[in-house]
């Protein structure tokens, strides 16, 4: 996807996200869905006026209808805060408020004391009705041809705490309010963005439908220059969310930039985030496209991991923005598993080396029958090979240079046939994400069936050579390397596809 904040802000208009969505079209970039950020409502004074848009965007309908005829994107979501906007609504919008002083928690001022005082601490104009708001607000959005939202601000709901109401009960109307309206008017396309507080999250226990929330704060947006400090944190504290948020939702690591310094980061722990995948560069920017094709299959499709990344076990304690160590995030997919070892040590910058083992994703820990269980692992970068059991560290692998080295590792099981070839698969090898695509393996004495949900180059290790590979009914050409890895170019191969491998 593509969002218009980082890039745009405020600014944001009809004809600055049509050419930006245009030139993602022409460089190849295969973006299927829009975000509409801050900048498209009518408002005053920091409250949401009425439900129509902004003069600079005409009529939002012609925008949603070319952005689909035109560009192939088949979804257009548009921004809000949970109140109408970042201090509430007037009651111009057809519906009676209530006028609320600032009611944060004393929790909240000690973390961040000058923030809350100069940011937060205002007078809020809430909806009384929040159910009969947001049925009004979706349908009048749906019939301009807007397909979700990304609801923001969701921590400002403890403002209204008081007066009778509690936070947790204020927290249950307005999600159900959303829910309800989202899932009626948009099939429950719902981003959850930004100060996600635990009411709202406990809330979602009884009516939730949209699944997907941010887990991090803001970490770059226009106007300011990301640096090592705020990437670090920002992959840090989305890993560590996830223990938590991720047992609930699809974690949303938020929108990032292709190109620069910090690109290929940002797509490597997007890659096993789990979450959506959707960039904000702007028209004038140099798109990372090179870097998005690590992301995507040969039909555009997003290799996502089957759950929301965790931190691995070893990670957890650590602050990796000094530590001098590399720190470690897994995730899992149909057959295999994937961690990430990310050097973010900013404070101050070191070299470190990298040296997972296939129980550092808490999946294989908890599938793996015995220790002496064999895994096959893959470095996406190093192409680094190995072949060791549950516990046994691979590597080193030195990372060099913090905020630009990574590696991803992709783990398989190792399988055995009957007569006597062990062997693992991969995946596309030439993805950030290679095992995502692996769905099924079945065998006989001699054989493997291999099922996979999209064409690359295939790369798999196994002990002996195999007497023959083919897809589609086609014997295959391949190659095999000193370190064992097979690789073949299924490119040519459409729908599911089926690779048999043949042994002596």
């Amino acid at each position: 996807g593509w969002c218009s904040w980082d890039s745009l802000g405020t600014d944001v208009c009809s004809d600055a996200v049509q050419r930006t969505v245009q030139k993602l079209v022409n460089i190849g970039i295969p973006v299927r869905w829009v975000v509409i950020d801050d900048g498209w409502q009518n408002t005053d004074n920091r409250r949401l006026v009425n439900f129509n848009v902004l003069d600079k965007f005409g009529d939002l309908s012609n925008l949603c209808t070319d952005l689909k005829t035109d560009l192939g994107i088949r979804a257009v979501l548009v921004w809000h805060t949970v109140v109408g906007y970042w201090e509430g609504t007037f009651e111009t919008c057809g519906l009676k408020v209530e006028e609320n002083g600032s009611r944060f928690s004393t929790g909240l001022y000690s973390n961040d004391r000058e923030e809350m005082v100069n940011y937060w601490a205002k007078s809020y104009s809430v909806p009384s009705n929040p159910l009969e708001f947001f049925a009004m607000y979706y349908k009048a959005l749906r019939q301009k041809g807007i397909d979700g939202v990304k609801v923001d601000g969701i921590g400002l709901l403890e403002a209204r705490g008081g007066r009778g109401a509690s936070t947790a009960a204020t927290a249950y109307d307005f999600r159900m309010a959303v829910e309800q309206a989202a899932e009626r008017e948009f099939s429950g396309k719902v981003i959850n963005c930004m100060a996600c507080g635990t009411d709202s999250v406990f809330a979602c226990s009884e009516c939730q439908s949209s699944t997907v929330w941010r887990s991090s704060d803001d970490h770059a947006f226009r106007g300011v220059q990301e640096n090592d400090f705020m990437v670090a944190r920002h992959v840090w504290s989305n890993a560590l969310n996830g223990l938590w948020l991720g047992e609930h939702f699809v974690t949303d690591w938020d929108m990032f930039r292709s190109s620069g310094r910090h690109g290929g980061l940002h797509a490597a722990v997007r890659a096993i985030s789990g979450g959506p995948i959707y960039i904000s560069d702007g028209e004038d920017d140099e798109y990372g496209v090179e870097t998005m094709a690590r992301l995507v299959d040969k039909n555009g499709r997003t290799l996502v991991c089957s759950a929301s990344a965790r931190v691995c076990e070893r990670s957890v304690f650590e602050l990796p923005l000094g530590s001098g160590q590399a720190f470690y995030i897994w995730n899992e997919n149909p057959i295999n598993s994937v961690v990430g070892a990310f050097n973010l040590n900013v404070e101050p910058y070191a070299t470190v080396r990298a040296n997972p083992a296939p129980s550092d994703s808490g999946i294989l820990r908890m599938k793996c029958m015995t220790p002496q269980t064999q895994f096959g692992v893959y470095g996406f970068r190093s192409g680094f090979l190995g072949v060791v059991e549950l516990n046994e560290r691979v590597g080193p692998i030195s990372l060099m240079q913090s905020l630009v080295d990574y590696e991803i590792f992709n783990i398989a099981p190792v399988f055995k046939l009957e007569c006597g070839v062990r062997f693992c698969v991969f995946g596309l090898v030439d993805k950030l994400n290679a095992g995502a695509v692996v769905e099924g393996l079945a065998s006989d004495e001699t054989s493997v069936v291999i099922t996979l949900s999209a064409p690359g180059l295939l790369g798999l290790w196994s002990d002996r050579c195999p007497l023959s590979i083919s897809a589609d009914r086609r014997i295959l050409s391949f190659t095999r390397a000193d370190d064992l890895l097979t690789t073949v170019d299924i490119s040519s191969c459409g729908g599911e596809i089926l690779v048999q491998l043949a042994f002596p």
